[in-house]
């Protein structure tokens, strides 16, 4: 959008919203407040060059640009609008400012550039106050002014796949280390269990569960099996020779009488003392 049309070799005529602007051997002015050229200005060349310059309010919407977030690999769409105003109809015409988007684009793109850097993604709103913030303060130039700045930020559309795959990912490792913590706490309660017949004995008697039962059994098994390795253990020593049979009782009976009664149920009678020896005081 051109704010300056022109130029023009003949006046033109006044109309609102707009100022005229005469340029020629005399230099540039503006024609404000009832200003008024001379005969002798206009025909002798003291000014040749005419503007109409446009001093409304002015709405400027600048290209999108894509702006590197924060996090590596994503990144933020950035449209902005501004709405503008020539201030120094004169100063407008001599710097050639009559199309602000093009002379605004780079300043507008650093201002962008700058804040998302220092925003994530999940902080768009965040970012686009800083960069509202920062176009309602932008020094354009003395001849036009910034009245409002509107800054639309969002991430980009591979941005939001990224994003999207990265929630999954996240739920997914949260999801099994849930399980992993379950999964320890059930192994846990089952060692716990299965060091303690009586605990496996009374889950079986108040539950259906069938693992219970099977639990047990391998329990009771692993006490019997211990039995019988004892008794093999006390085998082999008498068919080695390490041991007599007549010594089980002479040599061996304090021994023996311990380990047989580790293995005898509660409430059985103690083996009878061996022949000779001396009754146990009381």
């Amino acid at each position: 959008m051109m704010l300056i049309e022109g130029p023009t070799p003949d006046m033109p005529a006044h109309k609102p919203g707009f100022v005229v602007v005469a340029a020629g051997a005399k230099g540039i002015v503006a024609l404000t407040g009832g200003a008024r050229l001379t005969w002798g200005e206009r025909m002798f060349g003291g000014y040749s060059s005419y503007y109409h310059v446009d001093v409304r309010p002015q709405a400027v919407d600048l290209p999108k640009v894509r702006c590197a977030s924060v996090r590596a690999g994503i990144d933020f769409d950035v449209a902005v609008q501004l709405t503008v105003k020539i201030v120094d109809p004169a100063r407008a015409v001599s710097e050639g400012l009559g199309d602000p988007a093009r002379f605004l684009a780079q300043r507008v793109r650093r201002i962008a550039e700058d804040r998302a850097l220092r925003a994530d993604v999940s902080h768009a709103a965040e970012a686009k106050r800083a960069i509202e913030t920062d176009l309602r303060a932008l020094a354009v130039d003395p001849a036009i002014g910034v009245i409002d700045a509107t800054a639309d930020v969002r991430p980009d559309a591979n941005a939001m796949t990224l994003l999207r795959r990265i929630a999954e990912e996240t739920l997914v490792r949260e999801a099994d280390a849930a399980e992993a913590r379950i999964n320890k706490a059930r192994r846990e309660e089952i060692v716990r269990l299965l060091d303690s017949p009586d605990e496996l004995l009374a889950q079986t008697l108040v539950t259906k569960d069938e693992n219970f039962r099977a639990a047990l059994n391998m329990k009771l098994e692993q006490f019997a099996g211990d039995r019988q390795r004892q008794i093999d253990f006390l085998k082999l020593l008498i068919d080695i020779k390490v041991i007599e049979p007549h010594d089980l009782h002479e040599r061996y009976g304090g021994l023996i009488e311990a380990a047989i009664g580790a293995l005898r149920p509660p409430g059985s009678l103690a083996l009878p003392p061996a022949s000779g020896a001396a009754p146990a005081k009381s």
